[in-house]
């Protein structure tokens, strides 16, 4: 039986197939932005402020690279250290 670390390393084998471009899109750009987007909304909401669209977009995108970017970064380096220090 795998430990929780294992498993997380197994599903990362499958998602770094798919390769790094589908993953930047989808978790960064698509998920990353969406969901920075979504809570700056909801909060301009509850604060009553001027919701401004276009550079809250710019700034969802942006978040969205950047994090699509690093969580790849981090999930590669810990796959190959712990494969590293397996053998």
């Amino acid at each position: 039986m795998y430990n929780y670390y294992e498993r997380h390393l197994r599903q990362w084998e499958k998602i770094r197939k798919k390769g790094v471009v589908n993953y930047f899109f989808l978790y960064g750009i698509v998920l990353g932005s969406a969901g920075y987007f979504i809570i700056t909304y909801i909060l301009d909401v509850l604060f009553n402020n001027n919701f401004p669209v276009i550079p809250t977009l710019i700034s969802a995108i942006t978040f969205g690279s950047v994090y699509g970017g690093l969580s790849w970064i981090i999930s590669e380096k810990k796959y190959k250290n712990y494969w590293k220090s397996e053998y």
